[in-house]
């Protein structure tokens, strides 16, 4: 779930997870290759869009997913929970997380920590 954010008329974001290499784990270079081309593809499609890509070690630091997704899910509003697939993946959970995290960094006051 990436999406282009409409800050105005003429500024547009594009939120997404930058993607990183860990030493300790063996990465497959084609999901880094295939991802590439996703993220090639939506610079495309939202052409006039901001690109801002988050490392998982700054939006989600070392929390287990369960936990992140859980935090997540008691911080949306019931019509948001009702947008969110009730199957979502954890890549679609990772997706609401990084959104979340632009706007906590934007000072979006709903999404500051408590």
């Amino acid at each position: 779930m990436v999406d282009a954010i409409k800050l105005s008329p003429d500024i547009s974001v594009l939120v997404v997870e930058q993607m990183q290499v860990y030493q300790d784990r063996k990465t497959d270079a084609d999901d880094l290759l295939e991802l590439t081309g996703v993220l090639g593809a939506l610079s495309w499609r939202f052409k006039g869009a901001k690109l801002i890509g988050y490392k998982p070690s700054e939006w989600k630091k070392q929390a287990p997913k369960k936990i992140v997704h859980a935090r997540l899910k008691s911080r949306l509003s019931l019509v948001e929970l009702k947008l969110v697939e009730p199957r979502a993946t954890h890549d679609a959970w990772d997706a609401v997380g990084i959104g979340a995290y632009y706007f906590r960094k934007k000072g979006i006051d709903r999404w500051q920590k408590k």
